[in-house]
């Protein structure tokens, strides 16, 4: 009997450009309705979102070549992949923590 689905992978039929057609219309609905609520709900602020603009510059900065120093280090040991990841993420969350704080 065959699969009934084959038209919507076979190039160059209307059926195909008309499933995508849809596809493409549902994304970009999803993400306007998804700004949308992030531009009604989301409009307000407070004092950690005023400290947080200051201290992102800086962050985006010197993440990258944090993470490139500690993946270095990181991949050279013979362990699980499954505690190289976490030991990159929370390493580099916590060195960018503490350089970046200004508490102190």
């Amino acid at each position: 009997m065959g699969d009934p689905f084959t038209w919507s992978e076979t190039p160059n039929t209307p059926e195909f450009y008309f499933i995508w057609t849809i596809i493409t219309i549902d994304a970009w609905s999803w993400i306007l309705s998804i700004l949308f609520i992030g531009l009604r709900f989301l409009n307000f602020s407070n004092s950690w979102l005023q400290s947080s603009k200051k201290a992102i510059l800086p962050f985006y900065m010197i993440h990258q070549p944090v993470i490139i120093i500690i993946t270095f280090f990181v991949v050279q040991g013979n362990i699980n992949i499954f505690i190289k990841l976490p030991v990159v993420v929370l390493g580099s969350f916590i060195i960018l923590y503490h350089s970046l704080r200004t508490d102190y």
